[in-house]
């Protein structure tokens, strides 16, 4: 039973008791000193033990008054209403009342008053106070105690109550649940206006567990209050709003408050942990809360700003707004915030350097639409995408959601690239298009760029990888990836011919290379290129394509062929394996003449050596070559037979026995020479200036225009006819044993001595040749018919009479032209007729030859070959 239960039993009934009961009581109290009632029913009301008399004023004393009437439930706040509505008329009328027990339904209140004191107790509402009545409806309540039990509010202080205006006025304290503080409330019209604050208290809790009772707040923002922020101690600075007492209105809008909070421990989102805080103040106005924070840590990182603000709170937009700004790197704890709101992974992380970082989150609860803004500036910073570190000697970085724009940002990473960006990343696709200024960009092997770009401006997609990131380049069609394993992918090389030395110096325009390297010291690939200008050909037709595999190091580079036609090494020395495949060298290059300055090592089979454009081709099964100390050495092996070749700065030479006469056909680059061996040898300062020497064995001599030449001129005079070889045909003309002596000097080849053994004929001769316009200048001694001078030199006497000093029939021309148009001269008539002469001159002579030493001659025989 409720005191309003009470005090809203019907009017007649009170009318009763008052105008009926009370002065009929006070006639027989006076009479017989009060009056005594053991049971008393009026209306719906039992009384028990009633006890009345009149002492100036009334004294009235129940046992139990019990209640029968229906009458509506009702709250602590109406209770108290009625209880001051009818407080006037106690106080006017009654000195004392004392009722032990007010029932209703098994409910149950106590009420006493003695001369001012007030005292009710019943399940809503308990009120223990000190009534002055100031006018007939106007009263002070010193309230000692004043409990409102279904809302749990004490109250204690002193209440002005304008009972005619129903306006009310508290100034006290007040205890709330756990909470204890000051109160000044005032009710006018039902409205009441409330202004407050408290002592510590450790949780607001069980306060918004009844407030949102009467008052409808979004869950999030609920959990803001009271759950995402969460203290050691609290404290209510102030809180001020008003209260529609009838409607039960909170007018949420109004409230003004301020709230601190000590040792705090604020959750930004439940998926990542909370940010310490040394003291946060709470304040509510203009319809939103306002968390402002002091010395706020989150991950051991300090931040320099850290406001939360909760707007539009007793509305349908109501959201919450983030702003974050700290000085320390942006790492994984701050991308934590974003990617909680975002969904977005913010890919990159910033392990060093200068920090200034600002970000903003804003959520509207309705929808849960998120806005996640974020300026970052850098400087001197280590950013890692993915596995990849690079550094940034400024970035400023803006993050729209999941987009980031970098402007003006510069990016190192170790020699490889420096690169200003401007482009906005998607964090969710991990993908940038940006427009680019390459400082440098530089992939080497080597020591020998394979891409170099300085100072341009250039388009680029950036992928950020799970390991790593990746740059394609489409002006070059090159992707260059940096992970745990660093891949570059040039996938059109006519597009980076422009930016590679190597691709330059090699010709190579077509096709793609793919390099792989974990640390940039080893690499590894393949390489498929077409159009290259290597000086080799297979069958004839020149290597214009390669395709095979490379590794690198820092002092390794090796090229292997699919086909294993050919390997390189390039180390301290470079070492090349050729298997069928022939080398091709461009006489008419200035490069040839130098010895290269690294040790250079060449180990062919199946291989020939082609000088171009001439086609001189040196044939050979195998050979080796080497180039060290600026010494050119040739080892050769061919039908094998070996030729060997040495040349350095000061001299060089070449030597070689019982070689096949196709190699010097070969070598000539026409059938000169058929079947026989030769032996040839050859020693100078240089290719300029040197002697040699060439032996021929057993060789038939074919394609000589001199010599053709000289025996059409022979075969156009019928005399001279007859004295032609008659072993000289189609076939070549034959040479038992021959020796050719020269010096070369510049642009001239000396000719010493040229001496060819013939069955039937022997040549010799000397002269020059100019190498400069092919001019020939030989003179020939020709010896004809040798079968017949050998028996005529047998006979004493008349093998000089005939033959002469030498013995043999000999005719002497000159070659005169070019090695081309070769043309011969003789004089011959004059020979022809003063041979007759000449006999006669040798018989007046022949006594005195007689006894001439020289009668003992011996034949011409060619130098031997001294290799020594």
């Amino acid at each position: 039973m409720t005191i309003s239960k009470i005090f809203k039993l019907k009017k007649k009934t009170w009318l009763f008791i008052l105008f009926f009961i009370l002065p009929l009581a006070v006639i027989i109290g006076v009479m017989y000193n009060g009056i005594r009632i053991d049971n008393l029913s009026v209306f719906n009301v039992n009384i028990t033990r009633l006890y009345i008399k009149l002492d100036k004023k009334l004294f009235l004393e129940a046992e139990t008054i019990k209640i029968n009437s229906n009458v509506t439930k009702s709250s602590s706040s109406s209770s108290l209403d009625e209880v001051l509505d009818v407080i006037p008329y106690i106080h006017t009328f009654f000195n004392t009342i004392i009722i032990d027990s007010i029932e209703y339904e098994n409910e149950k209140a106590q009420l006493t008053y003695n001369d001012g004191d007030f005292y009710l107790n019943s399940s809503l509402l308990t009120l223990q106070t000190k009534i002055e009545l100031t006018s007939k409806r106007k009263l002070i309540l010193d309230i000692n105690e004043m409990l409102l039990k279904d809302i749990d509010i004490a109250l204690k202080g002193k209440l002005d109550a304008d009972l005619k205006r129903n306006e009310y006025a508290f100034n006290g304290t007040y205890r709330l649940f756990d909470i204890t503080g000051s109160a000044k409330l005032e009710i006018k019209n039902m409205i009441l206006n409330y202004h407050i604050n408290s002592n510590n208290f450790s949780s607001p809790q069980i306060i918004m567990d009844n407030l949102l009772k009467y008052v409808k707040l979004d869950d999030i923002a609920v959990n803001w209050i009271y759950g995402y922020t969460k203290a050691q101690n609290y404290k209510l600075l102030y809180l001020a709003g008003k209260i529609d007492l009838i409607k039960r209105d909170f007018y949420p809008k109004s409230i003004n408050a301020l709230v601190k909070a000590d040792n705090v421990n604020v959750t930004f989102n439940p998926q990542v942990p909370h940010a310490n805080i040394e003291e946060v103040r709470v304040k509510i106005e203009n319809n939103q809360i306002l968390f402002l924070l002091t010395n706020p840590t989150y991950q051991n990182i300090n931040l320099t700003k850290a406001n939360i603000m909760i707007y539009n709170l007793a509305d349908s937009s109501v959201g919450i707004k983030i702003d974050l700004a700290s000085n320390t790197h942006y790492n994984n704890a701050v991308n934590q915030i974003i990617k909680a709101y975002t969904k977005a992974d913010i890919p990159i992380r910033q392990k060093s350097g200068e920090t200034q970082a600002n970000i903003s989150i804003d959520v509207k609860f309705n929808n849960l639409n998120v806005n996640v803004t974020a300026d970052i500036a850098l400087k001197n910073a280590n950013l890692q995408m993915g596995s990849t570190v690079m550094h940034a000697s400024d970035a400023n970085i803006h993050l729209n959601n999941s987009d980031i724009k970098f402007q003006d940002t510069r990016v190192q990473y170790g020699e490889l690239f420096d690169i200003s960006i401007n482009g906005t990343l998607n964090a969710s696709a991990k993908e940038m298009t940006a427009d680019s200024f390459i400082h440098s960009l530089s992939v080497e092997a080597k020591n020998r760029s394979i891409v170099s770009i300085s100072n341009t401006s250039m388009p680029f997609t950036l992928n950020i990888l799970n390991n790593g990131i990746n740059l394609y380049f489409n002006e070059l069609l090159s992707n260059l990836t940096f992970a745990d394993t660093n891949i570059f992918s040039f996938n059109r090389l006519d597009k980076l011919y422009p930016y590679s030395d190597i691709a330059k110096e090699y010709g190579i325009r077509a096709g793609h290379i793919v390099l792989k390297s974990k640390d940039f010291k080893q690499f590894g690939g393949y390489a498929n290129i077409r159009g290259l200008k290597l000086p080799l050909s297979y069958n004839g037709t020149a290597m214009r394509r390669f395709a095979g595999t490379l590794e690198m190091t820092e002092d390794l580079f090796e090229i292997t062929a699919n086909n294993k036609k050919i390997k390189a090494i390039f180390k301290d020395n470079i070492n090349i394996t050729i298997n069928s495949l022939d080398i091709n060298i461009d006489t008419n290059s200035s490069e040839l003449s130098s010895i290269p300055s690294i040790p250079i090592n060449i180990a062919a089979q199946n291989s020939s050596i082609i000088f171009k454009p001439s086609n001189i081709t040196i044939l050979a099964d195998k050979y080796d070559i080497s180039s060290k100390n600026n010494t050119l050495a040739l080892h050769l092996l061919y039908n094998n037979t070996p030729l060997d070749f040495q040349k350095n700065e000061t001299s060089f030479y070449i030597v070689t026995e019982n070689m096949k006469s196709e190699f010097l056909n070969s070598l000539a680059n026409k059938e000169f020479f058929k079947k026989g061996n030769f032996d040839f040898y050859a020693k100078g300062e240089s290719m300029d200036e040197f002697f040699g020497v060439l032996n021929l064995k057993e060789v038939r001599l074919k394609d000589f225009k001199i010599l053709n030449n000289l025996i059409a001129f022979f075969n156009t005079i019928p005399s001279l006819a007859t004295l032609s070889d008659p072993m000289y045909s189609t076939s070549g003309f034959p040479v038992k044993n021959g020796t050719i002596e020269f010096v070369k000097s510049g642009d001239y080849l000396y000719v010493q001595t040229l001496f060819l053994e013939g069955y039937s004929s022997d040549i010799k001769g000397d002269g020059y040749i100019d190498l400069k316009t092919n001019n020939v200048y030989l003179d020939l001694r020709i010896f004809i018919i040798k079968s017949l001078s050998g028996i005529i030199d047998k006979i004493p006497l008349v093998n000089y009479i005939i033959l002469g000093d030498d013995g043999t029939i000999e005719l002497r021309v000159s070659v005169r032209g070019t090695l081309d148009e070769p043309k011969v001269e003789t004089n011959i008539m004059n020979d022809t007729i003063m041979s007759p002469f000449n006999m006669i001159r040798r018989v007046f002579e022949l006594p005195s030859h007689l006894l001439d030493n020289s009668f003992l001659r011996t034949d011409d025989k060619p130098p031997s070959l001294d290799f020594n």
